[in-house]
């Protein structure tokens, strides 16, 4: 049987641990540590974007050459897509450049004879006008052929193909359309008092329902307009290190962490 404590010895115990009591807050700055906040995972939907993407359309209307063989070929930054028959502007631009290296020629052979006192000022203008003329033909043949190939402007896919070869499309006709892999964002709608916690910079994992595969993500931008009606605001987040098996249009779950309160 435990003896009872004295009265006295009772009291010097409570003073004791009132004390010990006292000396930690003290310690924490007089105040005790807010407990810690329980972490919330929030889920919504999200659909896979290309930042880069085009649709490429005829600058003139010549035959077809060449053109992607099938969707999903994969092209890099500055190869050829699409090339036009130009037989007739391949020609006339060698012309062009003959004509102005003999206008070259006609102007040294009138600064040599100015420089002999052999011919006037006024022949050496009109030779320096008839090489840029000259110059100038060239540089607008060349622009022609320039509209005779179309290059890629980033690396990526063909997305779709809209011609064959060996057709004549109309001028602004769609030809292909192409979007880049190496650039890829999310857009998500999420529920606007969510922007009470979210914030740019705020990392999150996508799982993507056609793989079954989750990239990690980074809120980007948040939209400055709320939906009246559904009460939702648009989100942006950009994929960090993206796959192959990443494509756009691709749709999964973006899954938040966040600290109640």
């Amino acid at each position: 049987m435990k003896p009872r404590c004295l009265i006295s010895g009772c009291w010097l115990a409570s003073v004791i641990a009132a004390g010990s009591a006292t000396a930690v807050r003290a310690a924490d700055g007089g105040r005790a540590a807010p407990p810690q906040m329980p972490v919330i995972a929030e889920r919504v939907r999200g659909v896979v974007r290309a930042i880069e993407e085009a649709v490429i359309s005829a600058p003139i209307q010549r035959r077809l050459t060449k053109v992607p063989a099938r969707v999903g070929h994969r092209f890099t930054l500055g190869e050829t897509l699409i090339r036009f028959h130009c037989a007739e502007e391949g020609a006339a631009h060698r012309a062009a450049e003959a004509s102005h290296r003999a206008k070259q020629l006609v102007l040294k052979n009138k600064r040599r004879l100015r420089a002999l006192r052999a011919a006037g000022a006024h022949d050496v203008g009109v030779a320096k006008a008839d090489a840029e003329r000259a110059r100038a033909e060239v540089d607008v043949i060349s622009a022609r052929l320039e509209a005779c190939r179309i290059t890629a402007p980033f690396d990526g896919r063909v997305s779709g193909i809209f011609v064959k070869a060996h057709e004549t499309p109309a001028p602004h006709a769609k030809l292909i359309s192409i979007v880049s892999l190496r650039r890829l964002d999310l857009k998500i709608i999420v529920p606007s008092r969510w922007i009470r916690w979210l914030t740019r910079g705020q990392r999150f994992r996508f799982h993507v329902d056609d793989t079954g595969r989750s990239y990690n993500a980074v809120v980007s931008s948040v939209s400055g307009r709320v939906d009246p009606i559904s009460q939702t605001i648009e989100v942006i987040a950009d994929v960090i290190e993206s796959d192959d098996f990443l494509l756009p249009g691709m749709s999964g779950e973006a899954v938040f962490r966040h600290r109640a309160g």
